[in-house]
């Protein structure tokens, strides 16, 4: 995400404005502070589509223990997703050098 961010961004100021109007509100509704069985429906499913709740629930599951319901499934979805960016991103650079040539 940060790379994308840093293709994007022409200014400092701009990611501090990402920061604070994206990543804070994701961050706050992501289930670090509040638990998300307590949500309203619409709310769990919104929560559920964010990928730091489910960063968040590897993380726990890594300290705390325990089985994690669609842990090798969602784990091979995360991999191809990030690799799927890396490649992405890296099209993008080359295709941004070839155009200061």
């Amino acid at each position: 995400m940060a790379v994308c961010i840093g293709l994007y961004i022409t200014k400092f100021e701009t990611l501090s404005n990402f920061s604070m109007f994206f990543l804070s509100p994701i961050m706050m509704i992501s289930g670090v502070f509040s638990d998300v069985g307590n949500y309203q429906n619409i709310f769990k499913y919104l929560v559920y589509s964010n990928p730091f709740y489910w960063l968040l629930c590897f993380f726990r599951a890594g300290f705390i223990g325990g089985i994690f319901k669609y842990g090798s499934v969602l784990t091979l979805i995360i991999i191809a997703l990030v690799y799927g960016l890396y490649f992405y991103t890296s099209i993008l650079l080359s295709h941004k050098e070839r155009q200061h040539i």
